[in-house]
């Protein structure tokens, strides 16, 4: 028997008393508790100055498949351009689970000693216009949204069981369009025709792997904008530009995709978007003390929201910091809305942030109600 390790860096092995067409052996990525599936690992938590033990669970040695497959590409676009990526179910948030491939000029590609589970495979392209000789650049009319560039994409769910090697076939469609306007809500002056306001499409998940950069066009005169080549999956929204505004909202299908990230599904129409600024930010203030009333700073205080629907990652809504040696402490510019604020110590960066950690502050945190636009005061004393 010999050993040797593919490009992903599994370990392949093979025996010459393999027949041709049988499957290929070899040692596939374990997750804890002893799994394949990073739909069915289990976290393992570490705190402060503590020692995890039994964390014990070994290497499984299953049938490796070779996925192959065919792209097609639209009329005067070579397959080579084209960047393909295996996913495996539920591993888009930890980056694993993945392989990428380069389509022949044949539109051909394949994986090799890919390990059973379900997976998606993703087909991106950025599109250049060719221009002819001669041709001059298109001209950038005033106050009107530039293009997006051209994306073309495709995707398909396979099997993968260790047995029958599986065909997929790909075929190329162009990126959808992603239209909105925006809106201003406050009495500030508005920006004018030389003030460009931008909204950015940052992508989230399997998108993010893919590689594709953010997608970014700016508003026209009369408020609208359309970001085209938006690949199916999730993104983030943002907004920039206007002077003396804030971005308030972004509304899509009655949702404010601020809170939550802006899904695009591949079977359905993109959403139009709204995107409200503000003038007024709603902000809170306070001072900390310790059971005497002394002012401290040797507590850190946590703001999160009342409602576990915004317990999400990279939620604008849980914050946390450290007060001056005045004990006085601030957060600017949070949504409206019922929130809970307390005070902790050896808290570690980013741990306001796990749902866990915010239902053990629940009963030491104080509830506090932010209006839209207004200043609200909340101090806070330890007993």
């Amino acid at each position: 028997i010999s050993a040797t390790i593919d490009s992903s860096g599994r370990v392949v092995t093979a025996s010459s008393a393999v027949g041709a067409g049988e499957p290929v052996q070899g040692y596939a990525p374990v997750f804890y508790p002893g799994t394949t599936q990073v739909a069915t690992a289990q976290t393992v938590r570490v705190g402060v100055s503590t020692e995890q033990l039994g964390i014990d669970f070994g290497l499984q040695r299953v049938a490796l498949s070779t996925v192959s497959g065919q792209v097609v590409v639209p009329n005067g676009q070579s397959p080579t351009t084209i960047q393909i990526r295996l996913l495996q179910a539920d591993s888009s948030a930890l980056g694993l689970g993945q392989q990428t491939a380069r389509p022949a000029q044949n539109g051909s590609f394949s994986f090799r000693s890919v390990v059973p589970g379900q997976y998606t495979i993703f087909a991106v392209a950025s599109v250049v216009e060719p221009r002819t000789p001669g041709q001059a650049p298109t001209p950038v009319v005033q106050n009107q949204s530039p293009a997006s560039p051209r994306r073309i994409w495709a995707q398909a769910d396979v099997f993968v069981d260790g047995a029958v090697p599986p065909m997929v076939s790909l075929t190329m469609q162009e990126g959808l369009p992603l239209s909105g306007h925006i809106t201003f809500d406050g009495t500030a002056p508005q920006p004018t025709g030389n003030q460009r306001v931008r909204v950015m499409l940052n992508p989230l998940g399997a998108v993010q792997l893919l590689g594709m950069g953010n997608l970014s066009t700016t508003v026209d005169a009369g408020g609208r904008f359309t970001l085209n080549g938006v690949i199916p999956g999730r993104y983030r929204v943002s907004a920039s530009g206007a002077q003396g505004w804030s971005v308030k909202t972004v509304i899509a299908n009655g949702v404010d995709v601020l809170d939550f990230p802006l899904t695009i599904a591949a079977d359905e129409r993109a959403p139009d978007l709204t995107v409200q600024f503000g003038d007024r930010n709603t902000d809170l203030k306070g001072v900390l003390s310790d059971a005497t009333g002394t002012p401290s700073s040797e507590f850190s205080v946590v703001i999160f929201p009342s409602d576990e629907r915004y317990w999400v990652p990279f939620a604008r809504r849980m914050r946390s910091t450290r007060p001056a040696t005045d004990g006085k402490f601030a957060f600017v510019g949070l949504p409206p809305g019922e929130y809970r604020i307390a005070a902790v110590t050896d808290v570690e960066t980013g741990e306001w942030l796990d749902p866990e950690f915010l239902r053990q502050l629940l009963p030491a945190s104080i509830s506090v109600r932010l209006a839209d636009g207004q200043q609200t005061t909340q101090d806070i004393r330890v007993r």
